[in-house]
């Protein structure tokens, strides 16, 4: 891997880092008092679907982390996350990323949006 191209990654790898783990203490904060602390997704009116949605998005971006063969790609895990993830799950990640003077579309092309729903169908959500 080029330099250039290393430094890209690395930087990617530091934007999946922020997001997961600001997304984890939403997640373990919501966990715990079992309520809404803050409205994270307005359109939610249940702090268990804001769990769902937080973790949707991190189970998409983990992988990126990983230095297994074949590649480390994290900008391949951030485009992925974004071309799967509903409106608000993007806007999220923007606003989250934005927090820590991160600007998300240096690392990914946008693409067509999908519904803005946020529940998404079960179809197509389900691991069986």
């Amino acid at each position: 891997m080029r330099r250039r191209d290393r430094r890209h990654q690395d930087a990617a790898a530091t934007a999946i880092a922020h997001a997961v783990h600001d997304a984890i203490l939403m997640i373990r904060t919501m966990a715990y008092v079992r309520e809404r602390p803050s409205v994270i997704f307005p359109e939610v009116d249940d702090y268990q679907e804001e769990i769902r949605l937080l973790a949707d998005i991190c189970d998409t971006l983990i992988p990126g982390l990983r230095r297994d063969p074949p590649a480390y790609r994290p900008v391949d895990a951030l485009q992925y996350t974004w071309d799967s993830r509903n409106d608000h799950q993007r806007r999220w990640l923007t606003e989250t990323l934005a927090q820590h003077n991160i600007t998300l579309t240096d690392f990914i092309i946008d693409s067509p949006r999908r519904p803005a729903t946020c529940r998404d169908d079960l179809a197509d959500n389900d691991p069986r």
